[in-house]
C-alpha cells in the first residue's frame, strides 16, 4: 500500500491557524492518520530545516546568530520529524511557511517524503480575492502598527505559491477558494472533507476552533488611534495593551457595528495590479475572482493619496458610533485595563 501525505500549503488569511490548533489538539480523532508535530500546534519548524538563515522570517531568523547555529537546530529538528513521518503511511503537513517556499525548498522537502516512502501526494491550497485578502491584511497589520499596508504595495502570492508547486507535484495541487462556497461554510470542515477523501477514511469528532475573528470599522478607527498616540514607536509588535484593547474589540456585537469596505478607488488599484492572476486562476482552476466590478476611478493617480491615513482606506462610520465604542471601552473595562495596563486606560480616558 503506498504511503500518502495531504500537504497544506497555508496561504495568508485563508484560516490556517484554526486548521493547524484543530487538528493539533485532537490528533488522536484523525483515524490513524499522523500529524507530526515537533514544536507546537503547526509544522513551522520546516521553514528552520529547509531554509538557510538569510531566508529566515525575522521571528526565526533572530533565534540563530549564524547559519551554524540554524545548521545545528535543523538537524535535530529534520530527525525528529522524519522520525514521526516514517512511523506513518498517512500524514498531513500543514505550515504558513509553506507558501512561501522556494521551488528548491519544496522539491527538498519532497525529496526527504520520498526517501521516507511517501508516492501518493495531494497539496491543498486556499485562496481569496484580493480584495477580500488585503482587508484581512489591513486588520492584521493594524493590531501591530499604527501604519495600514498601502494597497499599492502589499504582497498576494497566490499564482507564485501554486506554480511552483505545480512544477514539483504537478496535478496533484488542488485549489479550493476561502468564501462562503467552503464544506459547510467552514474552513477546518472542508479541509476534513478533502483529506477523508483523499485519505479514503472516515474522520469524525473533530471540533472547529475558530481564530482571528474579523474587527468593524470602528474597531480599526479606535486601534489605529491607539497605536498612532501610544505605541507610536513599537511597529510590528503587539504591546499588552493593543492586545487587551483587540480583545475587547473582537467582542462588538457585529450587527451594530460597520463592516470594513474599502473605498472604490482602493479596490481599483488592487484589482489592476493583480488582474493577471485573477485571470490565471481564472483558466487553470475555475476561480472567478474576475467579476468584481470596477469604479471607474483613476487608479494611478490614487496611487498618490496618503494612505497613511485610514479614512482614505476604508469609509469611515458616523464619529458618534466611534465614539461610543470609546466611551464604551472605558466605561466598562477601566478597571480590567487599568490593573493590566494602565497606560491603556488612562491615555484613553484623558484623551476624552
Amino acid at each position: 500500500m503506498s504511503k500518502q501525505a495531504l500537504i497544506h500549503i497555508g496561504t495568508g488569511k485563508t484560516g490556517t491557524t484554526s486548521i493547524q490548533e484543530s487538528l493539533s489538539a485532537q490528533k488522536r480523532k484523525l483515524n490513524g492518520i499522523g500529524y507530526p508535530n515537533v514544536v507546537g500546534n503547526a509544522q513551522h519548524f520546516l521553514e528552520v530545516v529547509y531554509s538557510d538563515r538569510s531566508q529566515l522570517s525575522r521571528g526565526h531568523r533572530s533565534n540563530y546568530k549564524d547559519e551554524a547555529a540554524r545548521l545545528k537546530d535543523a538537524k535535530e529538528l529534520r530527525n525528529k520529524f522524519l522520525y514521526r513521518v516514517l512511523s506513518k503511511s498517512k500524514v498531513i503537513i500543514s505550515s504558513e511557511f509553506l507558501g512561501r517556499f522556494s521551488r528548491e525548498q519544496i522539491l527538498a522537502l519532497k525529496t526527504d517524503l520520498d526517501d521516507a516512502g511517501y508516492t501518493d501526494y495531494r497539496i491543498i491550497c486556499y485562496v481569496r480575492d484580493p480584495v477580500s485578502y488585503y482587508r484581512s491584511v489591513l486588520q492584521q497589520k493594524l493590531k501591530a502598527s499604527h501604519r495600514p499596508p498601502h494597497p499599492a504595495k502589499f504582497w498576494y502570492g497566490a499564482r507564485e505559491t501554486i506554480e511552483n508547486y505545480r512544477q514539483c507535484y504537478g496535478d496533484q495541487v488542488v485549489v479550493r477558494t476561502y468564501d462562503e462556497t467552503l464544506y459547510e461554510g467552514d474552513v477546518v470542515r472542508d479541509f476534513l472533507r478533502q483529506a477523508e477523501q483523499f485519505f479514503n477514511v472516515q474522520i469524525s469528532g473533530i471540533k472547529s476552533k475558530s481564530k482571528n475573528r474579523s474587527l468593524s470599522a470602528e474597531a480599526l478607527f479606535v486601534l489605529q488611534r491607539y497605536r498612532e498616540l501610544y505605541d507610536f514607536d513599537k511597529d510590528n509588535v503587539q504591546t499588552p495593551g493593543s492586545q487587551l484593547l483587540i480583545k475587547y474589540l473582537a467582542q462588538l456585537p457585529a450587527d451594530q457595528m460597520t463592516p470594513i469596505e474599502l473605498h472604490p478607488r482602493v479596490e481599483d488599484i488592487i484589482l489592476e495590479r493583480f488582474q493577471d492572476d485573477m485571470q490565471w486562476l481564472k483558466e487553470n482552476y475555475g476561480i472567478d475572482f474576475c467579476t468584481r466590478p470596477r469604479s471607474g476611478v483613476n487608479g494611478p493617480v490614487m496611487k498618490q493619496r496618503n494612505y497613511q491615513l485610514l479614512e482614505s482606506i476604508i469609509r469611515k462610520p458616523p464619529d458618534s458610533s466611534i465614539d461610543l465604542v470609546m466611551f464604551d471601552i472605558i466605561d466598562t473595562f477601566l478597571g480590567i485595563y487599568e490593573s493590566a495596563d494602565g497606560k491603556l486606560s488612562r491615555r484613553l480616558l484623558a484623551d476624552n
